[in-house]
């Protein structure tokens, strides 16, 4: 998130909300630095806006050092703190969490009852004891060597396989998702480039509200064991070198 941008949009007049995911943000997969925490609720804090801080995929840090979550300096009650089961265990689930003023809790639940007038209780129920007995930890454990290999694999491939000349991608710490951002190329339909190698790959402008500048793709780890993240990223390397092999 451009802050600067987001302090000249307060000045220009109120603001309902601000939304974040500071770790490992869909779609780029970036996690954000504790001076650009402290700033975002410094921000929101002087023109009173409430901040929605999303802990989507939160646990699944694989390396470095944990930032803290903005909430944990939220001193006004400005922050409200929410995360979901569905990433880390399935996404039938459909049940989060919340941490927010007493208050603030009880007029989202309103809500909730009103729009969705049979939530899954015994769903809930089976989380909590699943959570109270350790069992989440244990699981979060195993997830972690899991994804931290996949994501090792896929960092390794890229830099192995992909010029840089061609692309630069992030580097996340944990999550599922990497971001591409392609080098200049002659006008090419990308879609039809990928889809000739038989690769899949959120195109950027998808994430935008307006037409980006450059080239973007989302890859995304999660479904994939090394062997199949290995063949997909030799037919990426292939597909992005009919555009700028060509090119050269």
């Amino acid at each position: 998130m451009d802050l600067d941008a987001l302090e000249n949009t307060c000045r220009k007049g109120p603001l309902h909300l601000v939304y974040t995911m500071p770790n490992f943000q869909n779609p780029t997969g970036i996690t954000t630095d504790q001076p650009h925490r402290e700033r975002l609720l410094d921000i929101c804090s002087r023109f009173g806006v409430p901040l929605l801080e999303d802990a989507f995929e939160e646990e699944m840090k694989y390396s470095g050092r944990v930032v803290l979550p903005v909430k944990s300096m939220d001193t006004g009650h400005r922050v409200i703190y929410c995360g979901t089961f569905s990433k880390v265990l399935f996404p039938g689930a459909r049940v989060g969490w919340l941490a927010a003023h007493p208050e603030c809790i009880r007029r989202l639940a309103v809500l909730r009852r009103y729009g969705e007038l049979s939530p899954p209780t015994l769903l809930q129920a089976a989380l909590a004891r699943f959570c109270s007995e350790g069992h989440y930890e244990r699981h979060i454990s195993r997830m972690h060597r899991v994804y931290r290999k996949r994501m090792q694999t896929a960092l390794a491939a890229l830099k192995r396989s992909i010029s840089p000349e061609w692309a630069a991608w992030t580097q996340p710490a944990g999550g599922y998702l990497i971001w591409l951002s392609m080098a200049p190329s002659p006008p090419t339909d990308w879609e039809k480039i990928l889809a000739s190698e038989k690769v899949s790959a959120a195109p950027g402008n998808i994430f935008y509200s307006s037409e980006p500048a450059g080239v973007h793709f989302r890859l995304s780890i999660s479904s994939l064991d090394e062997e199949e993240i290995e063949e997909g990223i030799y037919r990426l390397r292939r597909a992005f070198g009919k555009v700028y092999e060509r090119k050269g």
